[in-house]
């Protein structure tokens, strides 16, 4: 599994207008480090969580956007 981990940190940092070979480094330094692979795992969920798309996910998920609909 952190051979998906470090491709999906590479394809974070490309998405952020890194090359992909050094996005492809950067990843493989972080994984190397576990404490460090996991505070960028949580800085990238937080950074997920204060996307405006994250409420409308969590919504679809629980139904809640259905109901405000409703409304």
């Amino acid at each position: 599994m952190p051979d998906v981990e470090q491709d999906e940190l590479a394809l974070v940092y490309q998405a952020k207008g890194i090359e992909p070979g050094i996005a492809r480094q950067m990843a493989v330094e972080v994984m190397r480090d576990p404490q460090r692979a996991l505070g960028e795992q949580v800085r990238r969920r937080a950074e997920d969580r204060r996307s405006p798309r994250h409420a409308l996910k969590e919504g679809w998920v629980t139904g809640s956007v259905e109901r405000r609909w409703a409304r």
